[in-house]
Protein backbone atom coordinates (compact mmCIF):
# COMPACT_ATOMS: atom_id res chain seq x y z
CA UNK A 1 0.00 0.00 0.00
CA UNK A 2 3.14 2.39 0.53
CA UNK A 3 4.05 2.05 -2.80
CA UNK A 4 0.62 2.65 -4.06
CA UNK A 5 0.59 5.58 -2.18
CA UNK A 6 3.28 7.10 -3.42
CA UNK A 7 1.96 6.41 -7.28
CA UNK A 8 -1.10 8.52 -5.75
CA UNK A 9 0.93 11.34 -5.06
CA UNK A 10 3.28 10.82 -8.80
CA UNK A 11 0.09 10.32 -10.45
CA UNK A 12 -1.69 13.56 -9.15
CA UNK A 13 1.95 15.56 -9.97
CA UNK A 14 1.67 14.66 -13.48
CA UNK A 15 -2.30 15.85 -13.35
CA UNK A 16 -3.50 11.77 -14.00
CA UNK A 17 -6.44 12.42 -12.07
CA UNK A 18 -7.86 9.07 -13.10
CA UNK A 19 -5.18 6.93 -12.08
CA UNK A 20 -4.52 8.70 -8.63
CA UNK A 21 -8.43 8.36 -8.30
CA UNK A 22 -8.13 4.68 -8.90
CA UNK A 23 -5.34 3.91 -6.90
CA UNK A 24 -6.54 5.85 -3.62
CA UNK A 25 -9.92 3.65 -4.12
CA UNK A 26 -8.33 0.81 -3.78
CA UNK A 27 -6.43 1.40 -1.04
CA UNK A 28 -9.33 2.61 1.21
CA UNK A 29 -10.42 -1.06 -0.30
CA UNK A 30 -7.36 -2.47 1.03
CA UNK A 31 -7.58 -0.60 4.51
CA UNK A 32 -11.44 -1.77 4.75
CA UNK A 33 -10.60 -5.42 4.64
CA UNK A 34 -8.07 -4.84 6.80
CA UNK A 35 -10.16 -2.88 9.39
CA UNK A 36 -12.88 -5.38 8.87
CA UNK A 37 -10.27 -8.42 9.64
CA UNK A 38 -9.01 -6.66 13.37
CA UNK A 39 -12.90 -5.46 14.13
CA UNK A 40 -13.77 -8.86 13.80
CA UNK A 41 -10.64 -10.96 15.17
CA UNK A 42 -10.57 -13.21 12.31
CA UNK A 43 -7.94 -13.85 9.69
CA UNK A 44 -8.59 -12.62 6.05
CA UNK A 45 -9.02 -14.90 3.89
CA UNK A 46 -7.23 -15.80 0.47
CA UNK A 47 -9.80 -15.26 -0.97
CA UNK A 48 -11.22 -12.45 0.59
CA UNK A 49 -7.95 -11.01 -0.25
CA UNK A 50 -7.09 -12.04 -3.62
CA UNK A 51 -9.43 -9.94 -5.53
CA UNK A 52 -8.02 -6.63 -4.05
CA UNK A 53 -4.52 -7.50 -4.25
CA UNK A 54 -4.81 -8.26 -7.55
CA UNK A 55 -6.45 -4.98 -8.43
CA UNK A 56 -4.35 -3.17 -6.54
CA UNK A 57 -1.05 -4.63 -8.54
CA UNK A 58 -2.46 -3.76 -11.56
CA UNK A 59 -2.80 -0.52 -10.68
CA UNK A 60 0.60 -0.32 -9.58
CA UNK A 61 1.79 -2.07 -12.80
CA UNK A 62 -0.17 0.99 -14.84
CA UNK A 63 1.65 3.17 -12.64
CA UNK A 64 4.84 1.86 -13.63
CA UNK A 65 3.91 2.13 -17.34
CA UNK A 66 3.03 5.81 -17.27
CA UNK A 67 6.44 5.91 -16.97
CA UNK A 68 6.72 7.52 -13.21
CA UNK A 69 10.53 6.76 -12.89
CA UNK A 70 11.73 4.74 -9.54
CA UNK A 71 14.51 7.81 -9.07
CA UNK A 72 10.93 10.08 -8.35
CA UNK A 73 9.26 7.41 -6.53
CA UNK A 74 12.00 6.64 -4.17
CA UNK A 75 12.53 10.60 -3.63
CA UNK A 76 8.49 10.81 -3.15
CA UNK A 77 8.56 7.44 -0.38
CA UNK A 78 11.54 9.79 1.74
CA UNK A 79 9.53 12.90 1.42
CA UNK A 80 6.87 10.81 3.02
CA UNK A 81 8.83 9.12 5.67
CA UNK A 82 9.97 12.67 6.64
CA UNK A 83 6.88 14.19 6.69
CA UNK A 84 5.68 11.28 9.18
CA UNK A 85 8.97 11.54 11.46
CA UNK A 86 8.06 15.46 11.67
CA UNK A 87 4.87 15.04 12.25
CA UNK A 88 5.19 12.24 15.26
CA UNK A 89 7.93 14.02 16.52
CA UNK A 90 5.20 17.33 16.37
CA UNK A 91 3.22 15.31 18.37
CA UNK A 92 5.39 13.74 20.82
CA UNK A 93 6.77 17.14 21.60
Amino acid sequence: MTLAKAYVILAKEHDNLQLSWELSSQIRNCQRLLSEGAVSRRAITKDEAHPIIRRLALLIYKAQDSHYDISSTIVTLKNHALALEERGYFHLG
